[in-house]
Order: C-alpha cells, then sequence, then structure tokens
C-alpha cells in the first residue's frame, strides 16, 4: 500500500516548524484567505493539528465566508480535540 506524500512529509517536520505551520494555516484561515491550494493547507493542518489554536479559531473564523467555513466544518469533524465546539454555524446559542 503507498504511503500519503503529505504524511512523510508532515512526520518529517521538527516541533518548531510544525508550530510555525500550524500557526500560519489558522492565521489564513481566521482572516479569510482561501486560496486554491488551502485544500493542500488543510490536509496538512488535519496532520499536524490545530493543537492550541482551537480556541482561538472557533471564536474568530468569519462564519460568512463559506470557504472559511467549509475547512473549519472539516477540522471540526476529522479533529477529537474539537470536541469542545457543538455547531459552528450556531455557535451562540446555548
Amino acid at each position: 500500500m503507498p504511503t500519503q506524500p503529505g504524511l512523510y512529509v508532515a512526520r518529517s517536520l521538527t516541533s518548531p516548524q510544525k508550530a510555525r505551520l500550524r500557526k500560519r494555516i489558522v492565521y489564513m484561515l481566521i482572516a479569510g484567505i482561501i486560496p486554491h491550494e488551502f485544500r493542500e493547507y488543510s490536509k496538512l493542518l488535519r496532520t499536524i493539528g490545530v493543537a492550541e489554536y482551537w480556541s482561538e479559531l472557533h471564536a474568530c473564523i468569519p462564519r460568512e465566508n463559506r470557504f472559511a467555513m467549509r475547512f473549519y466544518s472539516a477540522l471540526v469533524q476529522n479533529d477529537p480535540a474539537a470536541t469542545f465546539v457543538k455547531n459552528p454555524r450556531h455557535a451562540d446559542a446555548p
């Protein structure tokens, strides 16, 4: 079974590199900067994890940006650390 190239790259990154990439990708998502290649960034972020940025991402995600919300929803569904997030579309509901 062939391995996925992205997993190999993510495993070969050092902790400071992962932290720098995590921060950069999360802040791109918060800013609503979603270029065509963001799908690849999102895959990398799923692999290395959102980690300590979950609360900031949840609070600052531009909910009116459907592209940002698409990637945010995919991250929430695929990361067990995001279990505190209820429904991103109804964040203000009790």
